[in-house]
């Protein structure tokens, strides 16, 4: 095999390695935005049906912030979103 051919062989190897690599990253875009709607969802659902009381939190923010980990102002962010 001559240096051209190597270096054809490399140059084609490491284009269907970036390939993949995009289809991977598009993919895994796909599914965060996907994630994020039914998450919203959920928070919109366990605020406005107050379920949160079932899980012993007085408010919804005590349970976004205690049980979620998230600030409720990025809770309400993901909510209005949602919502829009």
């Amino acid at each position: 095999m001559n240096n051209l051919e190597f270096k054809d062989i490399t140059e084609n190897s490491l284009y269907q390695e970036a390939t993949q690599l995009h289809h991977k990253i598009i993919s895994s875009g796909s599914l965060a935005v996907t994630s994020i709607i039914e998450m919203s969802r959920c928070l919109k659902k366990m605020r406005d049906d107050k379920q949160y009381i079932h899980l012993g939190f007085e408010t919804f923010e005590d349970y976004v912030e205690d049980a979620v980990k998230i600030k409720a102002r990025q809770a309400y962010n993901y909510i209005s979103t949602y919502e829009k």
